[in-house]
């Protein structure tokens, strides 16, 4: 929340009172004391503002209701973005210990609308002037966060635009209690410059570089205590709610020719410092299930952003999906596809590059002689960051296949360990890709053809540790089952999904094709909790149960391993009671079902 200043307020109390009620009552927005009231605002709707977070402060006692303390906006899978007052307020300065984070709440006595997260980490912007903190989830939400704004949505945060704010703050003169209701209030964008001109009470001048003004002159509509750190948005049409500012500072609330100040959140130093320290985590999936449907928005399917993403049949076998909002020029990132269903089917990607806002990724599929075919697929793009202390990916995109040896373009390749990536061509169809200090103790490994032409497939043969290094020798096959040369993508993990993420996630490495039951070998798996059983119901076909992983919308991409040209893909995968099935099926090129190792990854 914020404290305001208004003229005979700190009389009324008296300023080390006024602080002290700040300290331990709701929270506080600034260093001024404590204004009037808000007005003008209108209850949220229930899950209208996934991102919101209500910050908690555990040295309270109570509910979810007595603990709110500040508001903030989930901008990444693992990090809130709130204000530095918030944590610096209390005396001491609060710690990670001190705080839970209630995410995605409406009502914030009803525990049932959000979910409740420890903080691992607390970071404050170094700058004295920048009211801004991220605090690090100490586990990822699966809620979706909200996005900053960029230059792209210029046009709807300029003057005179309408903004957004919401929070729990008071609502009425006097109070520190916060309400349970999410309210949300309209104010217009003021000019830097009237901003700058009005002379208000307070310890610090507005300062245009750092700060955002809004709210009506004739006031009326605003943020007030128990709101800082929450968001001020702007509605872009096509593309929903874009951060632009954080609820920081004002004189009073909602008083005349006294609009509030927010922290500045877009194209300044405090975005660059926002994506240094929290780098953003772009990835989407769809299971793509209608495969003669000229286009639709698939049920089954996730986007960091909270966008839906459509797939449209461009012909026979060949499919456009479309993944909204992941694009903005990214020419960077990695793609999987695998074929689901019965049929011995196949398929790859074809290209992928930014779209205006979105990212287009182009997938082609093949019957086992190499002809074009309808076919359900799941498709996953990523373009991961991992934190130091949260397992480890690398991916390369291997786009020359026929040079002898090279390092990946870095647009399309990642080492989370700073390593260098090299790819070298053994013979035809054969590669081994090296992952510069990436060695792993277990993990696994994915790899998927790419190319316009041709039906050419890649798969895993071997992966492991060599010296300090994680190698990876990738082969690709003709239709035929002919070694090809072909370009491939090529991902590694550990501790990780192939986003880069920890959401509820597996990996496995089905390495005893003939053997009727076992536990995935390890080190080569993670699931939470328990270890992964593989059941062989037949030749080349497979039962994988992941305890504890029950889920409706869940990603499996599948590959074969092995020096041969069999291929395996996922025919389906759903909850089975708190557990999670997924069934496999491997086949020779030639259609007939064959016992294959294979590897599986698994992410929700």
């Amino acid at each position: 929340m914020r404290i305001r200043w208004r003229a005979g307020v700190a009389a009324w109390l008296g300023v080390a009172t006024l602080a002290a009620a700040f300290a331990v009552g709701t929270g506080a927005a600034h260093a001024e004391p404590v204004g009037p009231f808000i007005v003008g605002g209108r209850p949220a709707d229930v899950g209208e503002y996934p991102h919101f977070v209500s910050v908690q402060n555990l040295r309270r006692s109570g509910g979810t209701l007595d603990k709110h303390y500040c508001g903030g906006s989930l901008i990444r899978d693992d990090w809130v973005l709130t204000a530095k007052h918030c944590i610096t307020s209390p005396t001491p300065d609060l710690a990670p210990a001190d705080i839970d984070l209630f995410i995605g709440n409406t009502v914030l006595t009803d525990l049932s609308q959000g979910q409740m997260h420890d903080a691992a980490q607390i970071v404050l912007h170094p700058d004295p002037n920048a009211d801004v903190a991220l605090i690090r989830l100490a586990t990822p939400s699966n809620r979706f966060p909200i996005e900053l704004a960029d230059g792209t949505d210029a046009a709807h945060h300029e003057v005179g635009d309408t903004a957004t704010t919401i929070g729990h703050g008071v609502t009425s003169f006097g109070s520190f209690t916060p309400v349970n209701q999410l309210m949300e209030v309209d104010v217009p964008i003021q000019s830097d410059a009237l901003m700058a001109s009005l002379p208000l009470n307070l310890t610090k001048p507005f300062n245009p570089t750092m700060e955002i003004g809004a709210g009506p002159m004739a006031g009326g509509q605003d943020s007030c205590q128990g709101d800082s750190g929450g968001p001020l948005m702007v509605h872009s049409p096509f593309e929903g709610d874009k951060l632009i500012g954080v609820v920081s500072r004002g004189e009073g609330c909602g008083l005349p020719n006294k609009p509030g100040i927010y922290a500045q959140a877009f194209d300044n130093s405090i975005r660059a410092w926002i994506e240094t320290t929290a780098p953003r985590r772009l990835y989407a999936w769809v299971l793509a299930d209608q495969p003669l449907v000229g286009s639709y928005k698939p049920v089954r399917q996730r986007n960091a952003t909270g966008h839906d993403s459509t797939v449209t049949r461009t012909g026979t076998g060949r499919y456009t999906v479309q993944v909204t909002n992941l694009g903005h020029g990214i020419q960077s990132g990695t793609v999987h596809v695998s074929a689901v269903g019965n049929d011995p089917h196949a398929c790859r990607v074809g290209t992928w590059f930014p779209s205006g806002p979105d990212q287009t990724v182009q997938v082609t599929c093949f019957a086992a002689d190499g002809t074009a075919v309808d076919a359900m697929f799941s498709m996953s793009f990523a373009l991961p960051v991992m934190d130091s202390d949260s397992g480890v990916i690398a991916y390369a995109w291997a786009g020359q296949p026929t040079t002898p040896s090279y390092v990946p373009d870095p647009k399309w390749s990642f080492n989370s360990r700073s390593g260098t990536n090299t790819v070298t061509r053994q013979s035809a169809g054969v590669y081994q890709v090296r992952f510069g200090a990436m060695a792993l103790t277990g993990g696994t490994a994915v790899a998927t053809a790419q190319g316009t032409v041709g039906a050419e497939a890649c798969k895993v043969a071997t992966f492991g540790a060599s010296g300090a290094d994680e190698v990876v020798e990738v082969r690709c096959f003709s239709a035929t089952g002919t070694p090809a040369d072909a370009m491939f993508d090529v991902t590694i993990t550990s501790n990780s999904t192939i986003f880069g993420t920890h959401h509820a996630r597996a990996h496995l490495w089905a390495n005893q094709p003939t053997t009727p039951s076992y536990t995935a070998p390890s080190p080569w798996w993670i699931n939470s909790p328990g270890a992964p059983t593989i059941l062989r119901t037949g030749v080349g076909s497979y039962q994988v149960t992941l305890p504890k992983q029950q889920s409706a919308e869940a990603l499996v991409h599948v590959t074969a391993q092995g020096s041969n040209a069999n291929e395996c893909k996922p025919i389906g995968w759903g909850p089975f009671g708190t557990d999670q099935l997924v069934l496999v099926r491997c086949h020779t090129t030639a259609g007939a079902l064959a016992d294959t190792p294979f590897i599986l990854q698994y992410a929700v």
